[in-house]
């Protein structure tokens, strides 16, 4: 059975889906060098909001921290705290840990209301596509039975998903995130509020270690094949000019009168 989506943002969707126009969600992935993944999943709430519906900031942060199924690997949970244009905005940035072994099953775990489709190509030049195919409905203002994840992303001012590379990013069919030349960024309205049924997102990067190695290793090459080389030219000149070997030797063996 599949894991709640994010479950940071899933156990909050019914608070959530009250407040429209009040809530951020940034969700994403980060590609480490090793093929190891992080999920990053970020909500952002305004402050008039939750005061609604808590007496005090640490108990929306503990709601939270409770909504974090065990059974995912969580790396870290941050609280966050930013000012917008006078708007004070609190939320939570959860991490979780994927093992390169079994990224597409995990991934398929975290997420609830998607089939997801990792792969990741290439040796010197690395390929990465990911793709995000509802397996339910999209959000229908018209319809009073949607569930609360739904009516949460619909309402949420801001839904985008990022992807991050270990390196600068050679291309994308997303958006480059500006000041960060390494990730790129997704709107999901269309996917989450609009009918689209699914998105696929793709980058590419260069495998800088692999990349640095070969060309360590073609240096190194031309380098004795160089030496080499002047040790021929050398041996040849001496081959070719036997005379002006013996000379010097017959000179030098004359005595020297002061």
């Amino acid at each position: 059975m599949k894991k709640k989506y994010l479950a940071l943002i899933a156990a909050l969707s019914l608070v959530l889906a009250m407040f429209s126009g009040c809530v951020k969600i940034e969700r994403g992935i980060e590609i480490r060098p090793n093929g190891d993944l992080k999920v990053v999943s970020c909500v952002l709430m305004q402050e008039s909001a939750i005061k609604e519906l808590y007496e005090t900031p640490e108990e929306f942060y503990d709601a939270m921290m409770e909504s974090i199924d065990e059974e995912l690997s969580l790396e870290s949970f941050e609280k966050l705290e930013k000012k917008e244009n006078g708007v004070e905005w609190r939320g939570g940035r959860a991490i979780y840990d994927i093992d390169s072994s079994d990224v597409e099953e995990s991934l398929n775990k975290v997420f609830k209301d998607y089939e997801v489709s990792y792969s990741i190509s290439g040796f010197f030049v690395k390929e990465v596509t990911f793709e995000l195919e509802r397996t339910g409905p999209a959000y229908d203002k018209n319809i009073d039975d949607m569930g609360d994840f739904s009516s949460a992303l619909a309402k949420a001012t801001q839904n985008d998903f990022t992807i991050k590379v270990p390196y600068k990013l050679l291309g994308t069919n997303g958006k480059k995130v500006k000041g960060e030349s390494n990730t790129a960024s997704w709107s999901m309205k269309k996917v989450d509020s609009f009918g689209q049924k699914r998105i696929t997102m793709t980058v590419s990067y260069l495998n800088l270690p692999i990349v640095l190695a070969f060309s360590g290793g073609a240096l190194l090459i031309i380098i004795v094949l160089v030496v080499v080389l002047i040790i021929l030219i050398r041996k040849n000149k001496k081959r070719k000019n036997p005379e002006t070997s013996e000379q010097n030797v017959e000179v030098s063996d004359i005595p020297q009168v002061l």
